[in-house]
């Protein structure tokens, strides 16, 4: 899942998420204000991809390869959004095939710097 916020005043970028995912746009409070009640209002959207993620990886990278799909125009709003948050929960049985049994959970160096480019915040939840 992918999160990501504008204050109301400003354009939200578009984003030409695939069909099979679940996209929803709804009122919020600045997601990272220290002082919620005293935030400006925004717009959060939410996407969702609407089936399994067997491979991690591979899902970061098409998340990554569709946001850098975007037109410069909307690639200068979405740099300038200030909360950008992709999530993933998983059980380590469910992500086989991204684990190495000596080393743990691995994302490539490269996969990580698009991700930065991109802004992305990675919240990974691992239960075991």
């Amino acid at each position: 899942m992918i999160d990501y916020w504008a204050p109301t005043e400003a354009q939200h970028p578009h984003v030409d998420w695939p069909d099979n995912w679940d996209v929803s746009t709804f009122p919020e409070p600045d997601p990272i204000a220290r002082n919620r009640a005293a935030t400006p209002s925004g717009l959060m959207s939410m996407a969702l991809p609407m089936y399994d993620v067997p491979d991690l990886i591979a899902e970061l990278d098409r998340i990554c390869s569709i946001l850098e799909a975007m037109e410069p125009a909307e690639m200068k709003l979405w740099l300038a959004l200030t909360y950008r948050v992709v999530s993933v929960a998983a059980h380590y049985q469910d992500i086989t095939t991204t684990l190495d049994p000596s080393s743990g959970f691995l994302i490539p160096s490269s996969l990580l710097a698009r991700a930065d480019a991109l802004g992305l915040r990675l919240s990974i939840k691992l239960d075991a």
